[in-house]
């Protein structure tokens, strides 16, 4: 793991005497809103490094417990643009390094269901539910554009791919208002009620990416 960071930062800090061009590209994503920074090695190959970021406050109820929850994507990417025929159609690989997650905070006001189980919320307190996903993950796609093809700085992109995060993880975790400890039956419940909505997002493996850029080249 070592070896493969420290290859990895030689190879970025290198980027920039392999470069014959690079191109500033602002970015309206699936992901976010970000910008990569693309170095052409060839007419054949770009490399992509970037960031992207967004934050999506919403109201949800599974399992009959109301959510208020904070959606926060935060990733960076690596990714290899391979242009067969040296035009504007491209295949690209690489990976995602991301924060991503969300949180959800139970708001309701007397009585909580957990498990189909009703418990006084002066009792149990508020319910986090916490769903993350892999911290690296690949990434594939293709798309149309390059941002240091000839004639003008200014281009376009279109990317559309997807990225596997694996399997989300959930935890459910309740923070009671008074400082007395909950019913063995209530931990039961709690846990069974993790195992459901871990049932519930098992499946949702792969992130759909669609992403149009502004480039500029230098």
């Amino acid at each position: 793991m070592r070896v493969s960071v420290v290859s990895l930062l030689c190879f970025l800090f290198a980027m920039p005497s392999l470069a014959q061009q690079i191109a500033l590209q602002p970015k309206v994503s699936t992901l976010g809103v970000g910008a990569d920074v693309v170095f052409g090695l060839s007419p054949h190959f770009n490399v992509r490094l970037g960031a992207q970021l967004f934050s999506h406050t919403r109201d949800l109820e599974k399992s009959d417990i109301k959510y208020e929850g904070d959606a926060e994507l935060r990733s960076g990417n690596l990714l290899l643009d391979l242009y067969p025929a040296a035009g504007g159609f491209h295949i690209t690989g690489g990976a995602l390094f991301s924060d991503n997650s969300f949180t959800g905070r139970s708001n309701e006001d007397t009585i909580i269901e957990v498990n189909g189980v009703g418990y006084p919320v002066a009792l149990v307190g508020v319910i986090t539910a916490e769903v993350t996903a892999n911290r690296i993950a690949p990434y594939l796609g293709f798309g149309f554009g390059n941002p240091l093809s000839g004639g003008g700085p200014w281009r376009v992109t279109l990317d559309v791919g997807a990225v596997y995060h694996g399997e989300p993880q959930v935890e459910l975790t309740a923070t009671p208002f008074l400082p007395i400890p909950l019913p063995a039956s209530f931990e039961r419940d709690l846990a069974e009620e993790e195992r459901q909505l871990q049932e519930e997002v098992r499946e949702y493996k792969i992130y759909p990416v669609v992403s149009i850029g502004v480039g500029y080249r230098f």
